[in-house]
């Protein structure tokens, strides 16, 4: 078997590559190792906490036991308290981390989460048609003559959360960024204030903009973004998930201070099947 040629648009630049695979809830899945033994866990940008592992993988491990940890959800609320497990030894894209506490989830429906918190301080480019996710520890920043750089919201309070300005049918909002969400959100707020189109599974969006790039979401799921939204100067009234972010590859780049949504995906196959429930707007 031949290994298909795959660039970044940071070509030229130090940098390394990992292969992804697209899994359950159309996110990107990474293979790690945790005490010497391979794990492969979902990318989410969302997941602020760290590295989250599922009960039966945490019990697989055999980690033990150190705390607690109360997990709250986008809208502030509290969803529980679950244990906390300590890893001695953690390689994750090509670093090393010692002594890693280990956030569990309430149920196994995954195998457990990478949040952005390994990624702090590096750039890296994801590509999910074709498969790669490019690493570079190198602060230098490359003028994206091919693509569109939107400067990412400062958030304080929770590191490492990736936030732009977009807007909603010319409406300019702050949208989070969130590999492990299978389906663009929306805040209650903004969909009683643009009156869109609701019903019991979402709301419609008719124009939701990234740069240059516009998309349709025909229902995105209706939910409160208020307890990541402390401390912005404005709201976050929108989630872009795995279905928007699949259809274009994009950088962040926490040194430079920049989210890249890149024109050409240079050599990215084609999904076998479109995604549902958005379309991309040339």
């Amino acid at each position: 078997a031949s290994v298909r040629p795959w660039r970044t648009p940071f070509d030229g630049m130090p940098q390394r590559r990992f292969p992804i695979r697209i899994g359950a809830y159309g996110a990107p899945y990474l293979r790690i190792s945790i005490n010497d033994r391979p794990v492969e866990l979902m990318l989410d940008t969302g997941n602020l906490t760290g590295l989250s592992l599922s009960p039966a993988t945490a019990r697989r491990l055999k980690l033990p036991r150190v705390g607690e940890w109360t997990s709250y959800g986008s809208d502030g609320q509290t969803r529980g308290r679950f244990p906390v497990v300590r890893a001695e030894r953690v390689e994750i894209l090509g670093a090393t981390f010692t002594d890693q506490r280990c956030y569990v989830l309430d149920n196994d429906r995954i195998p457990g989460l990478i949040g952005p918190r390994y990624l702090l301080n590096r750039r890296f480019t994801v590509d999910y048609r074709a498969g790669w996710l490019a690493v570079a520890d190198s602060a230098a920043w490359v003028a994206p003559a091919d693509g569109d750089a939107l400067p990412l919201i400062p958030v304080t309070r929770l590191p490492g959360m990736i936030v732009v300005e977009g807007s909603v049918n010319e409406r300019p909002v702050l949208v989070q960024l969130d590999t492990g969400k299978s389906r663009a959100c929306i805040d209650p707020s903004l969909v009683a204030e643009l009156g869109l189109a609701a019903d019991p599974r979402g709301a419609a969006i008719d124009r939701l903009t990234l740069g240059t790039r516009t998309f349709t979401i025909a229902s995105a799921k209706i939910v409160s973004f208020a307890g990541i939204s402390e401390g912005l100067a404005a709201p976050i009234l929108v989630g872009v998930g795995s279905d928007v972010l699949s259809q274009f590859t994009w950088s962040v780049d926490y040194p430079a201070e920049r989210f890249v949504l890149w024109r050409d995906a240079r050599n990215a196959q084609k999904p076998e099947t479109p995604t549902t429930g958005t379309r991309a707007r040339p």
